[in-house]
């Protein structure tokens, strides 16, 4: 949200839209208004299913990893006939990749349908600058995000062990039966806590071996 809302406000944008790969599809997840104070995050539109943007320029641009610099779009270059180009009446566009370590994070796409002209040479310069910033951030989240989300998965897969062991442990003393584990390897021995008294030893007083 943060690097959205520099970059509308340095680029001479009048919006701007952060596209993500996700699975082989290339989703809009945020997008910024240079007359909005909040950038909205989190859409996860596919470029294929909206106008919003050039879903053929964002293909390009993914696939050839270079960026595209268009000062007016409508009337001048390649993409003079996409739809989303001439329905918007589109002048300055540019969509450049986001790379991080050579690898691709994502596509940065802007426009502004009043002015041609309006990505200069400074401004893109200034643009590889905060894209630069912009990908090492967008790594740094999907990490945490990672991170995050195997600490859950984890904590989930031991509340459930722990359900199962209780419902296990309740269900032996229910039925008043016990079991115990062997590893082969290391000849660990493990008896239930309803083993021991099943055979007159206190807890604890029992040799665990398989002997």
């Amino acid at each position: 949200s943060r690097m959205m809302q520099i970059v509308i406000e340095n680029a001479g944008a009048e919006q701007g839209y952060l596209i993500i790969e996700q699975e082989g599809r290339w989703l809009i997840e945020a997008q910024a208004k240079i007359d909005s104070s909040e950038p909205s995050v989190f859409q996860s539109i596919h470029v294929d299913e909206t106008d919003a943007v050039s879903s053929s320029i964002v293909h390009f641009v993914a696939r050839t990893q270079d960026h595209v610099v268009l000062s007016d779009a409508v009337n001048e270059g390649d993409f003079t006939t996409d739809p989303a180009v001439r329905k918007h009446g589109s002048k300055s566009i540019l969509c450049t990749p986001l790379i991080s370590q050579g690898r691709l994070s994502g596509l940065l796409y802007l426009e502004n349908s009043l002015t041609t002209g309006a990505f200069t040479p400074e401004r893109v310069e200034l643009l590889n600058l905060l894209t630069s910033q912009m990908a090492i951030s967008l790594n740094n989240a999907r990490l945490y995000k990672k991170a995050r989300d195997e600490r859950v998965q984890r904590k989930e897969v031991e509340l459930n062990l722990k359900k199962n062991e209780e419902r296990y442990s309740l269900a032996q003393r229910a039925g008043n039966i016990g079991s115990w584990d062997w590893d082969i390897l290391t000849g660990n021995l493990e008896w239930s806590e309803q083993v021991e008294p099943m055979f007159g030893f206190s807890p604890g007083r029992f040799k665990r071996t398989y002997e």
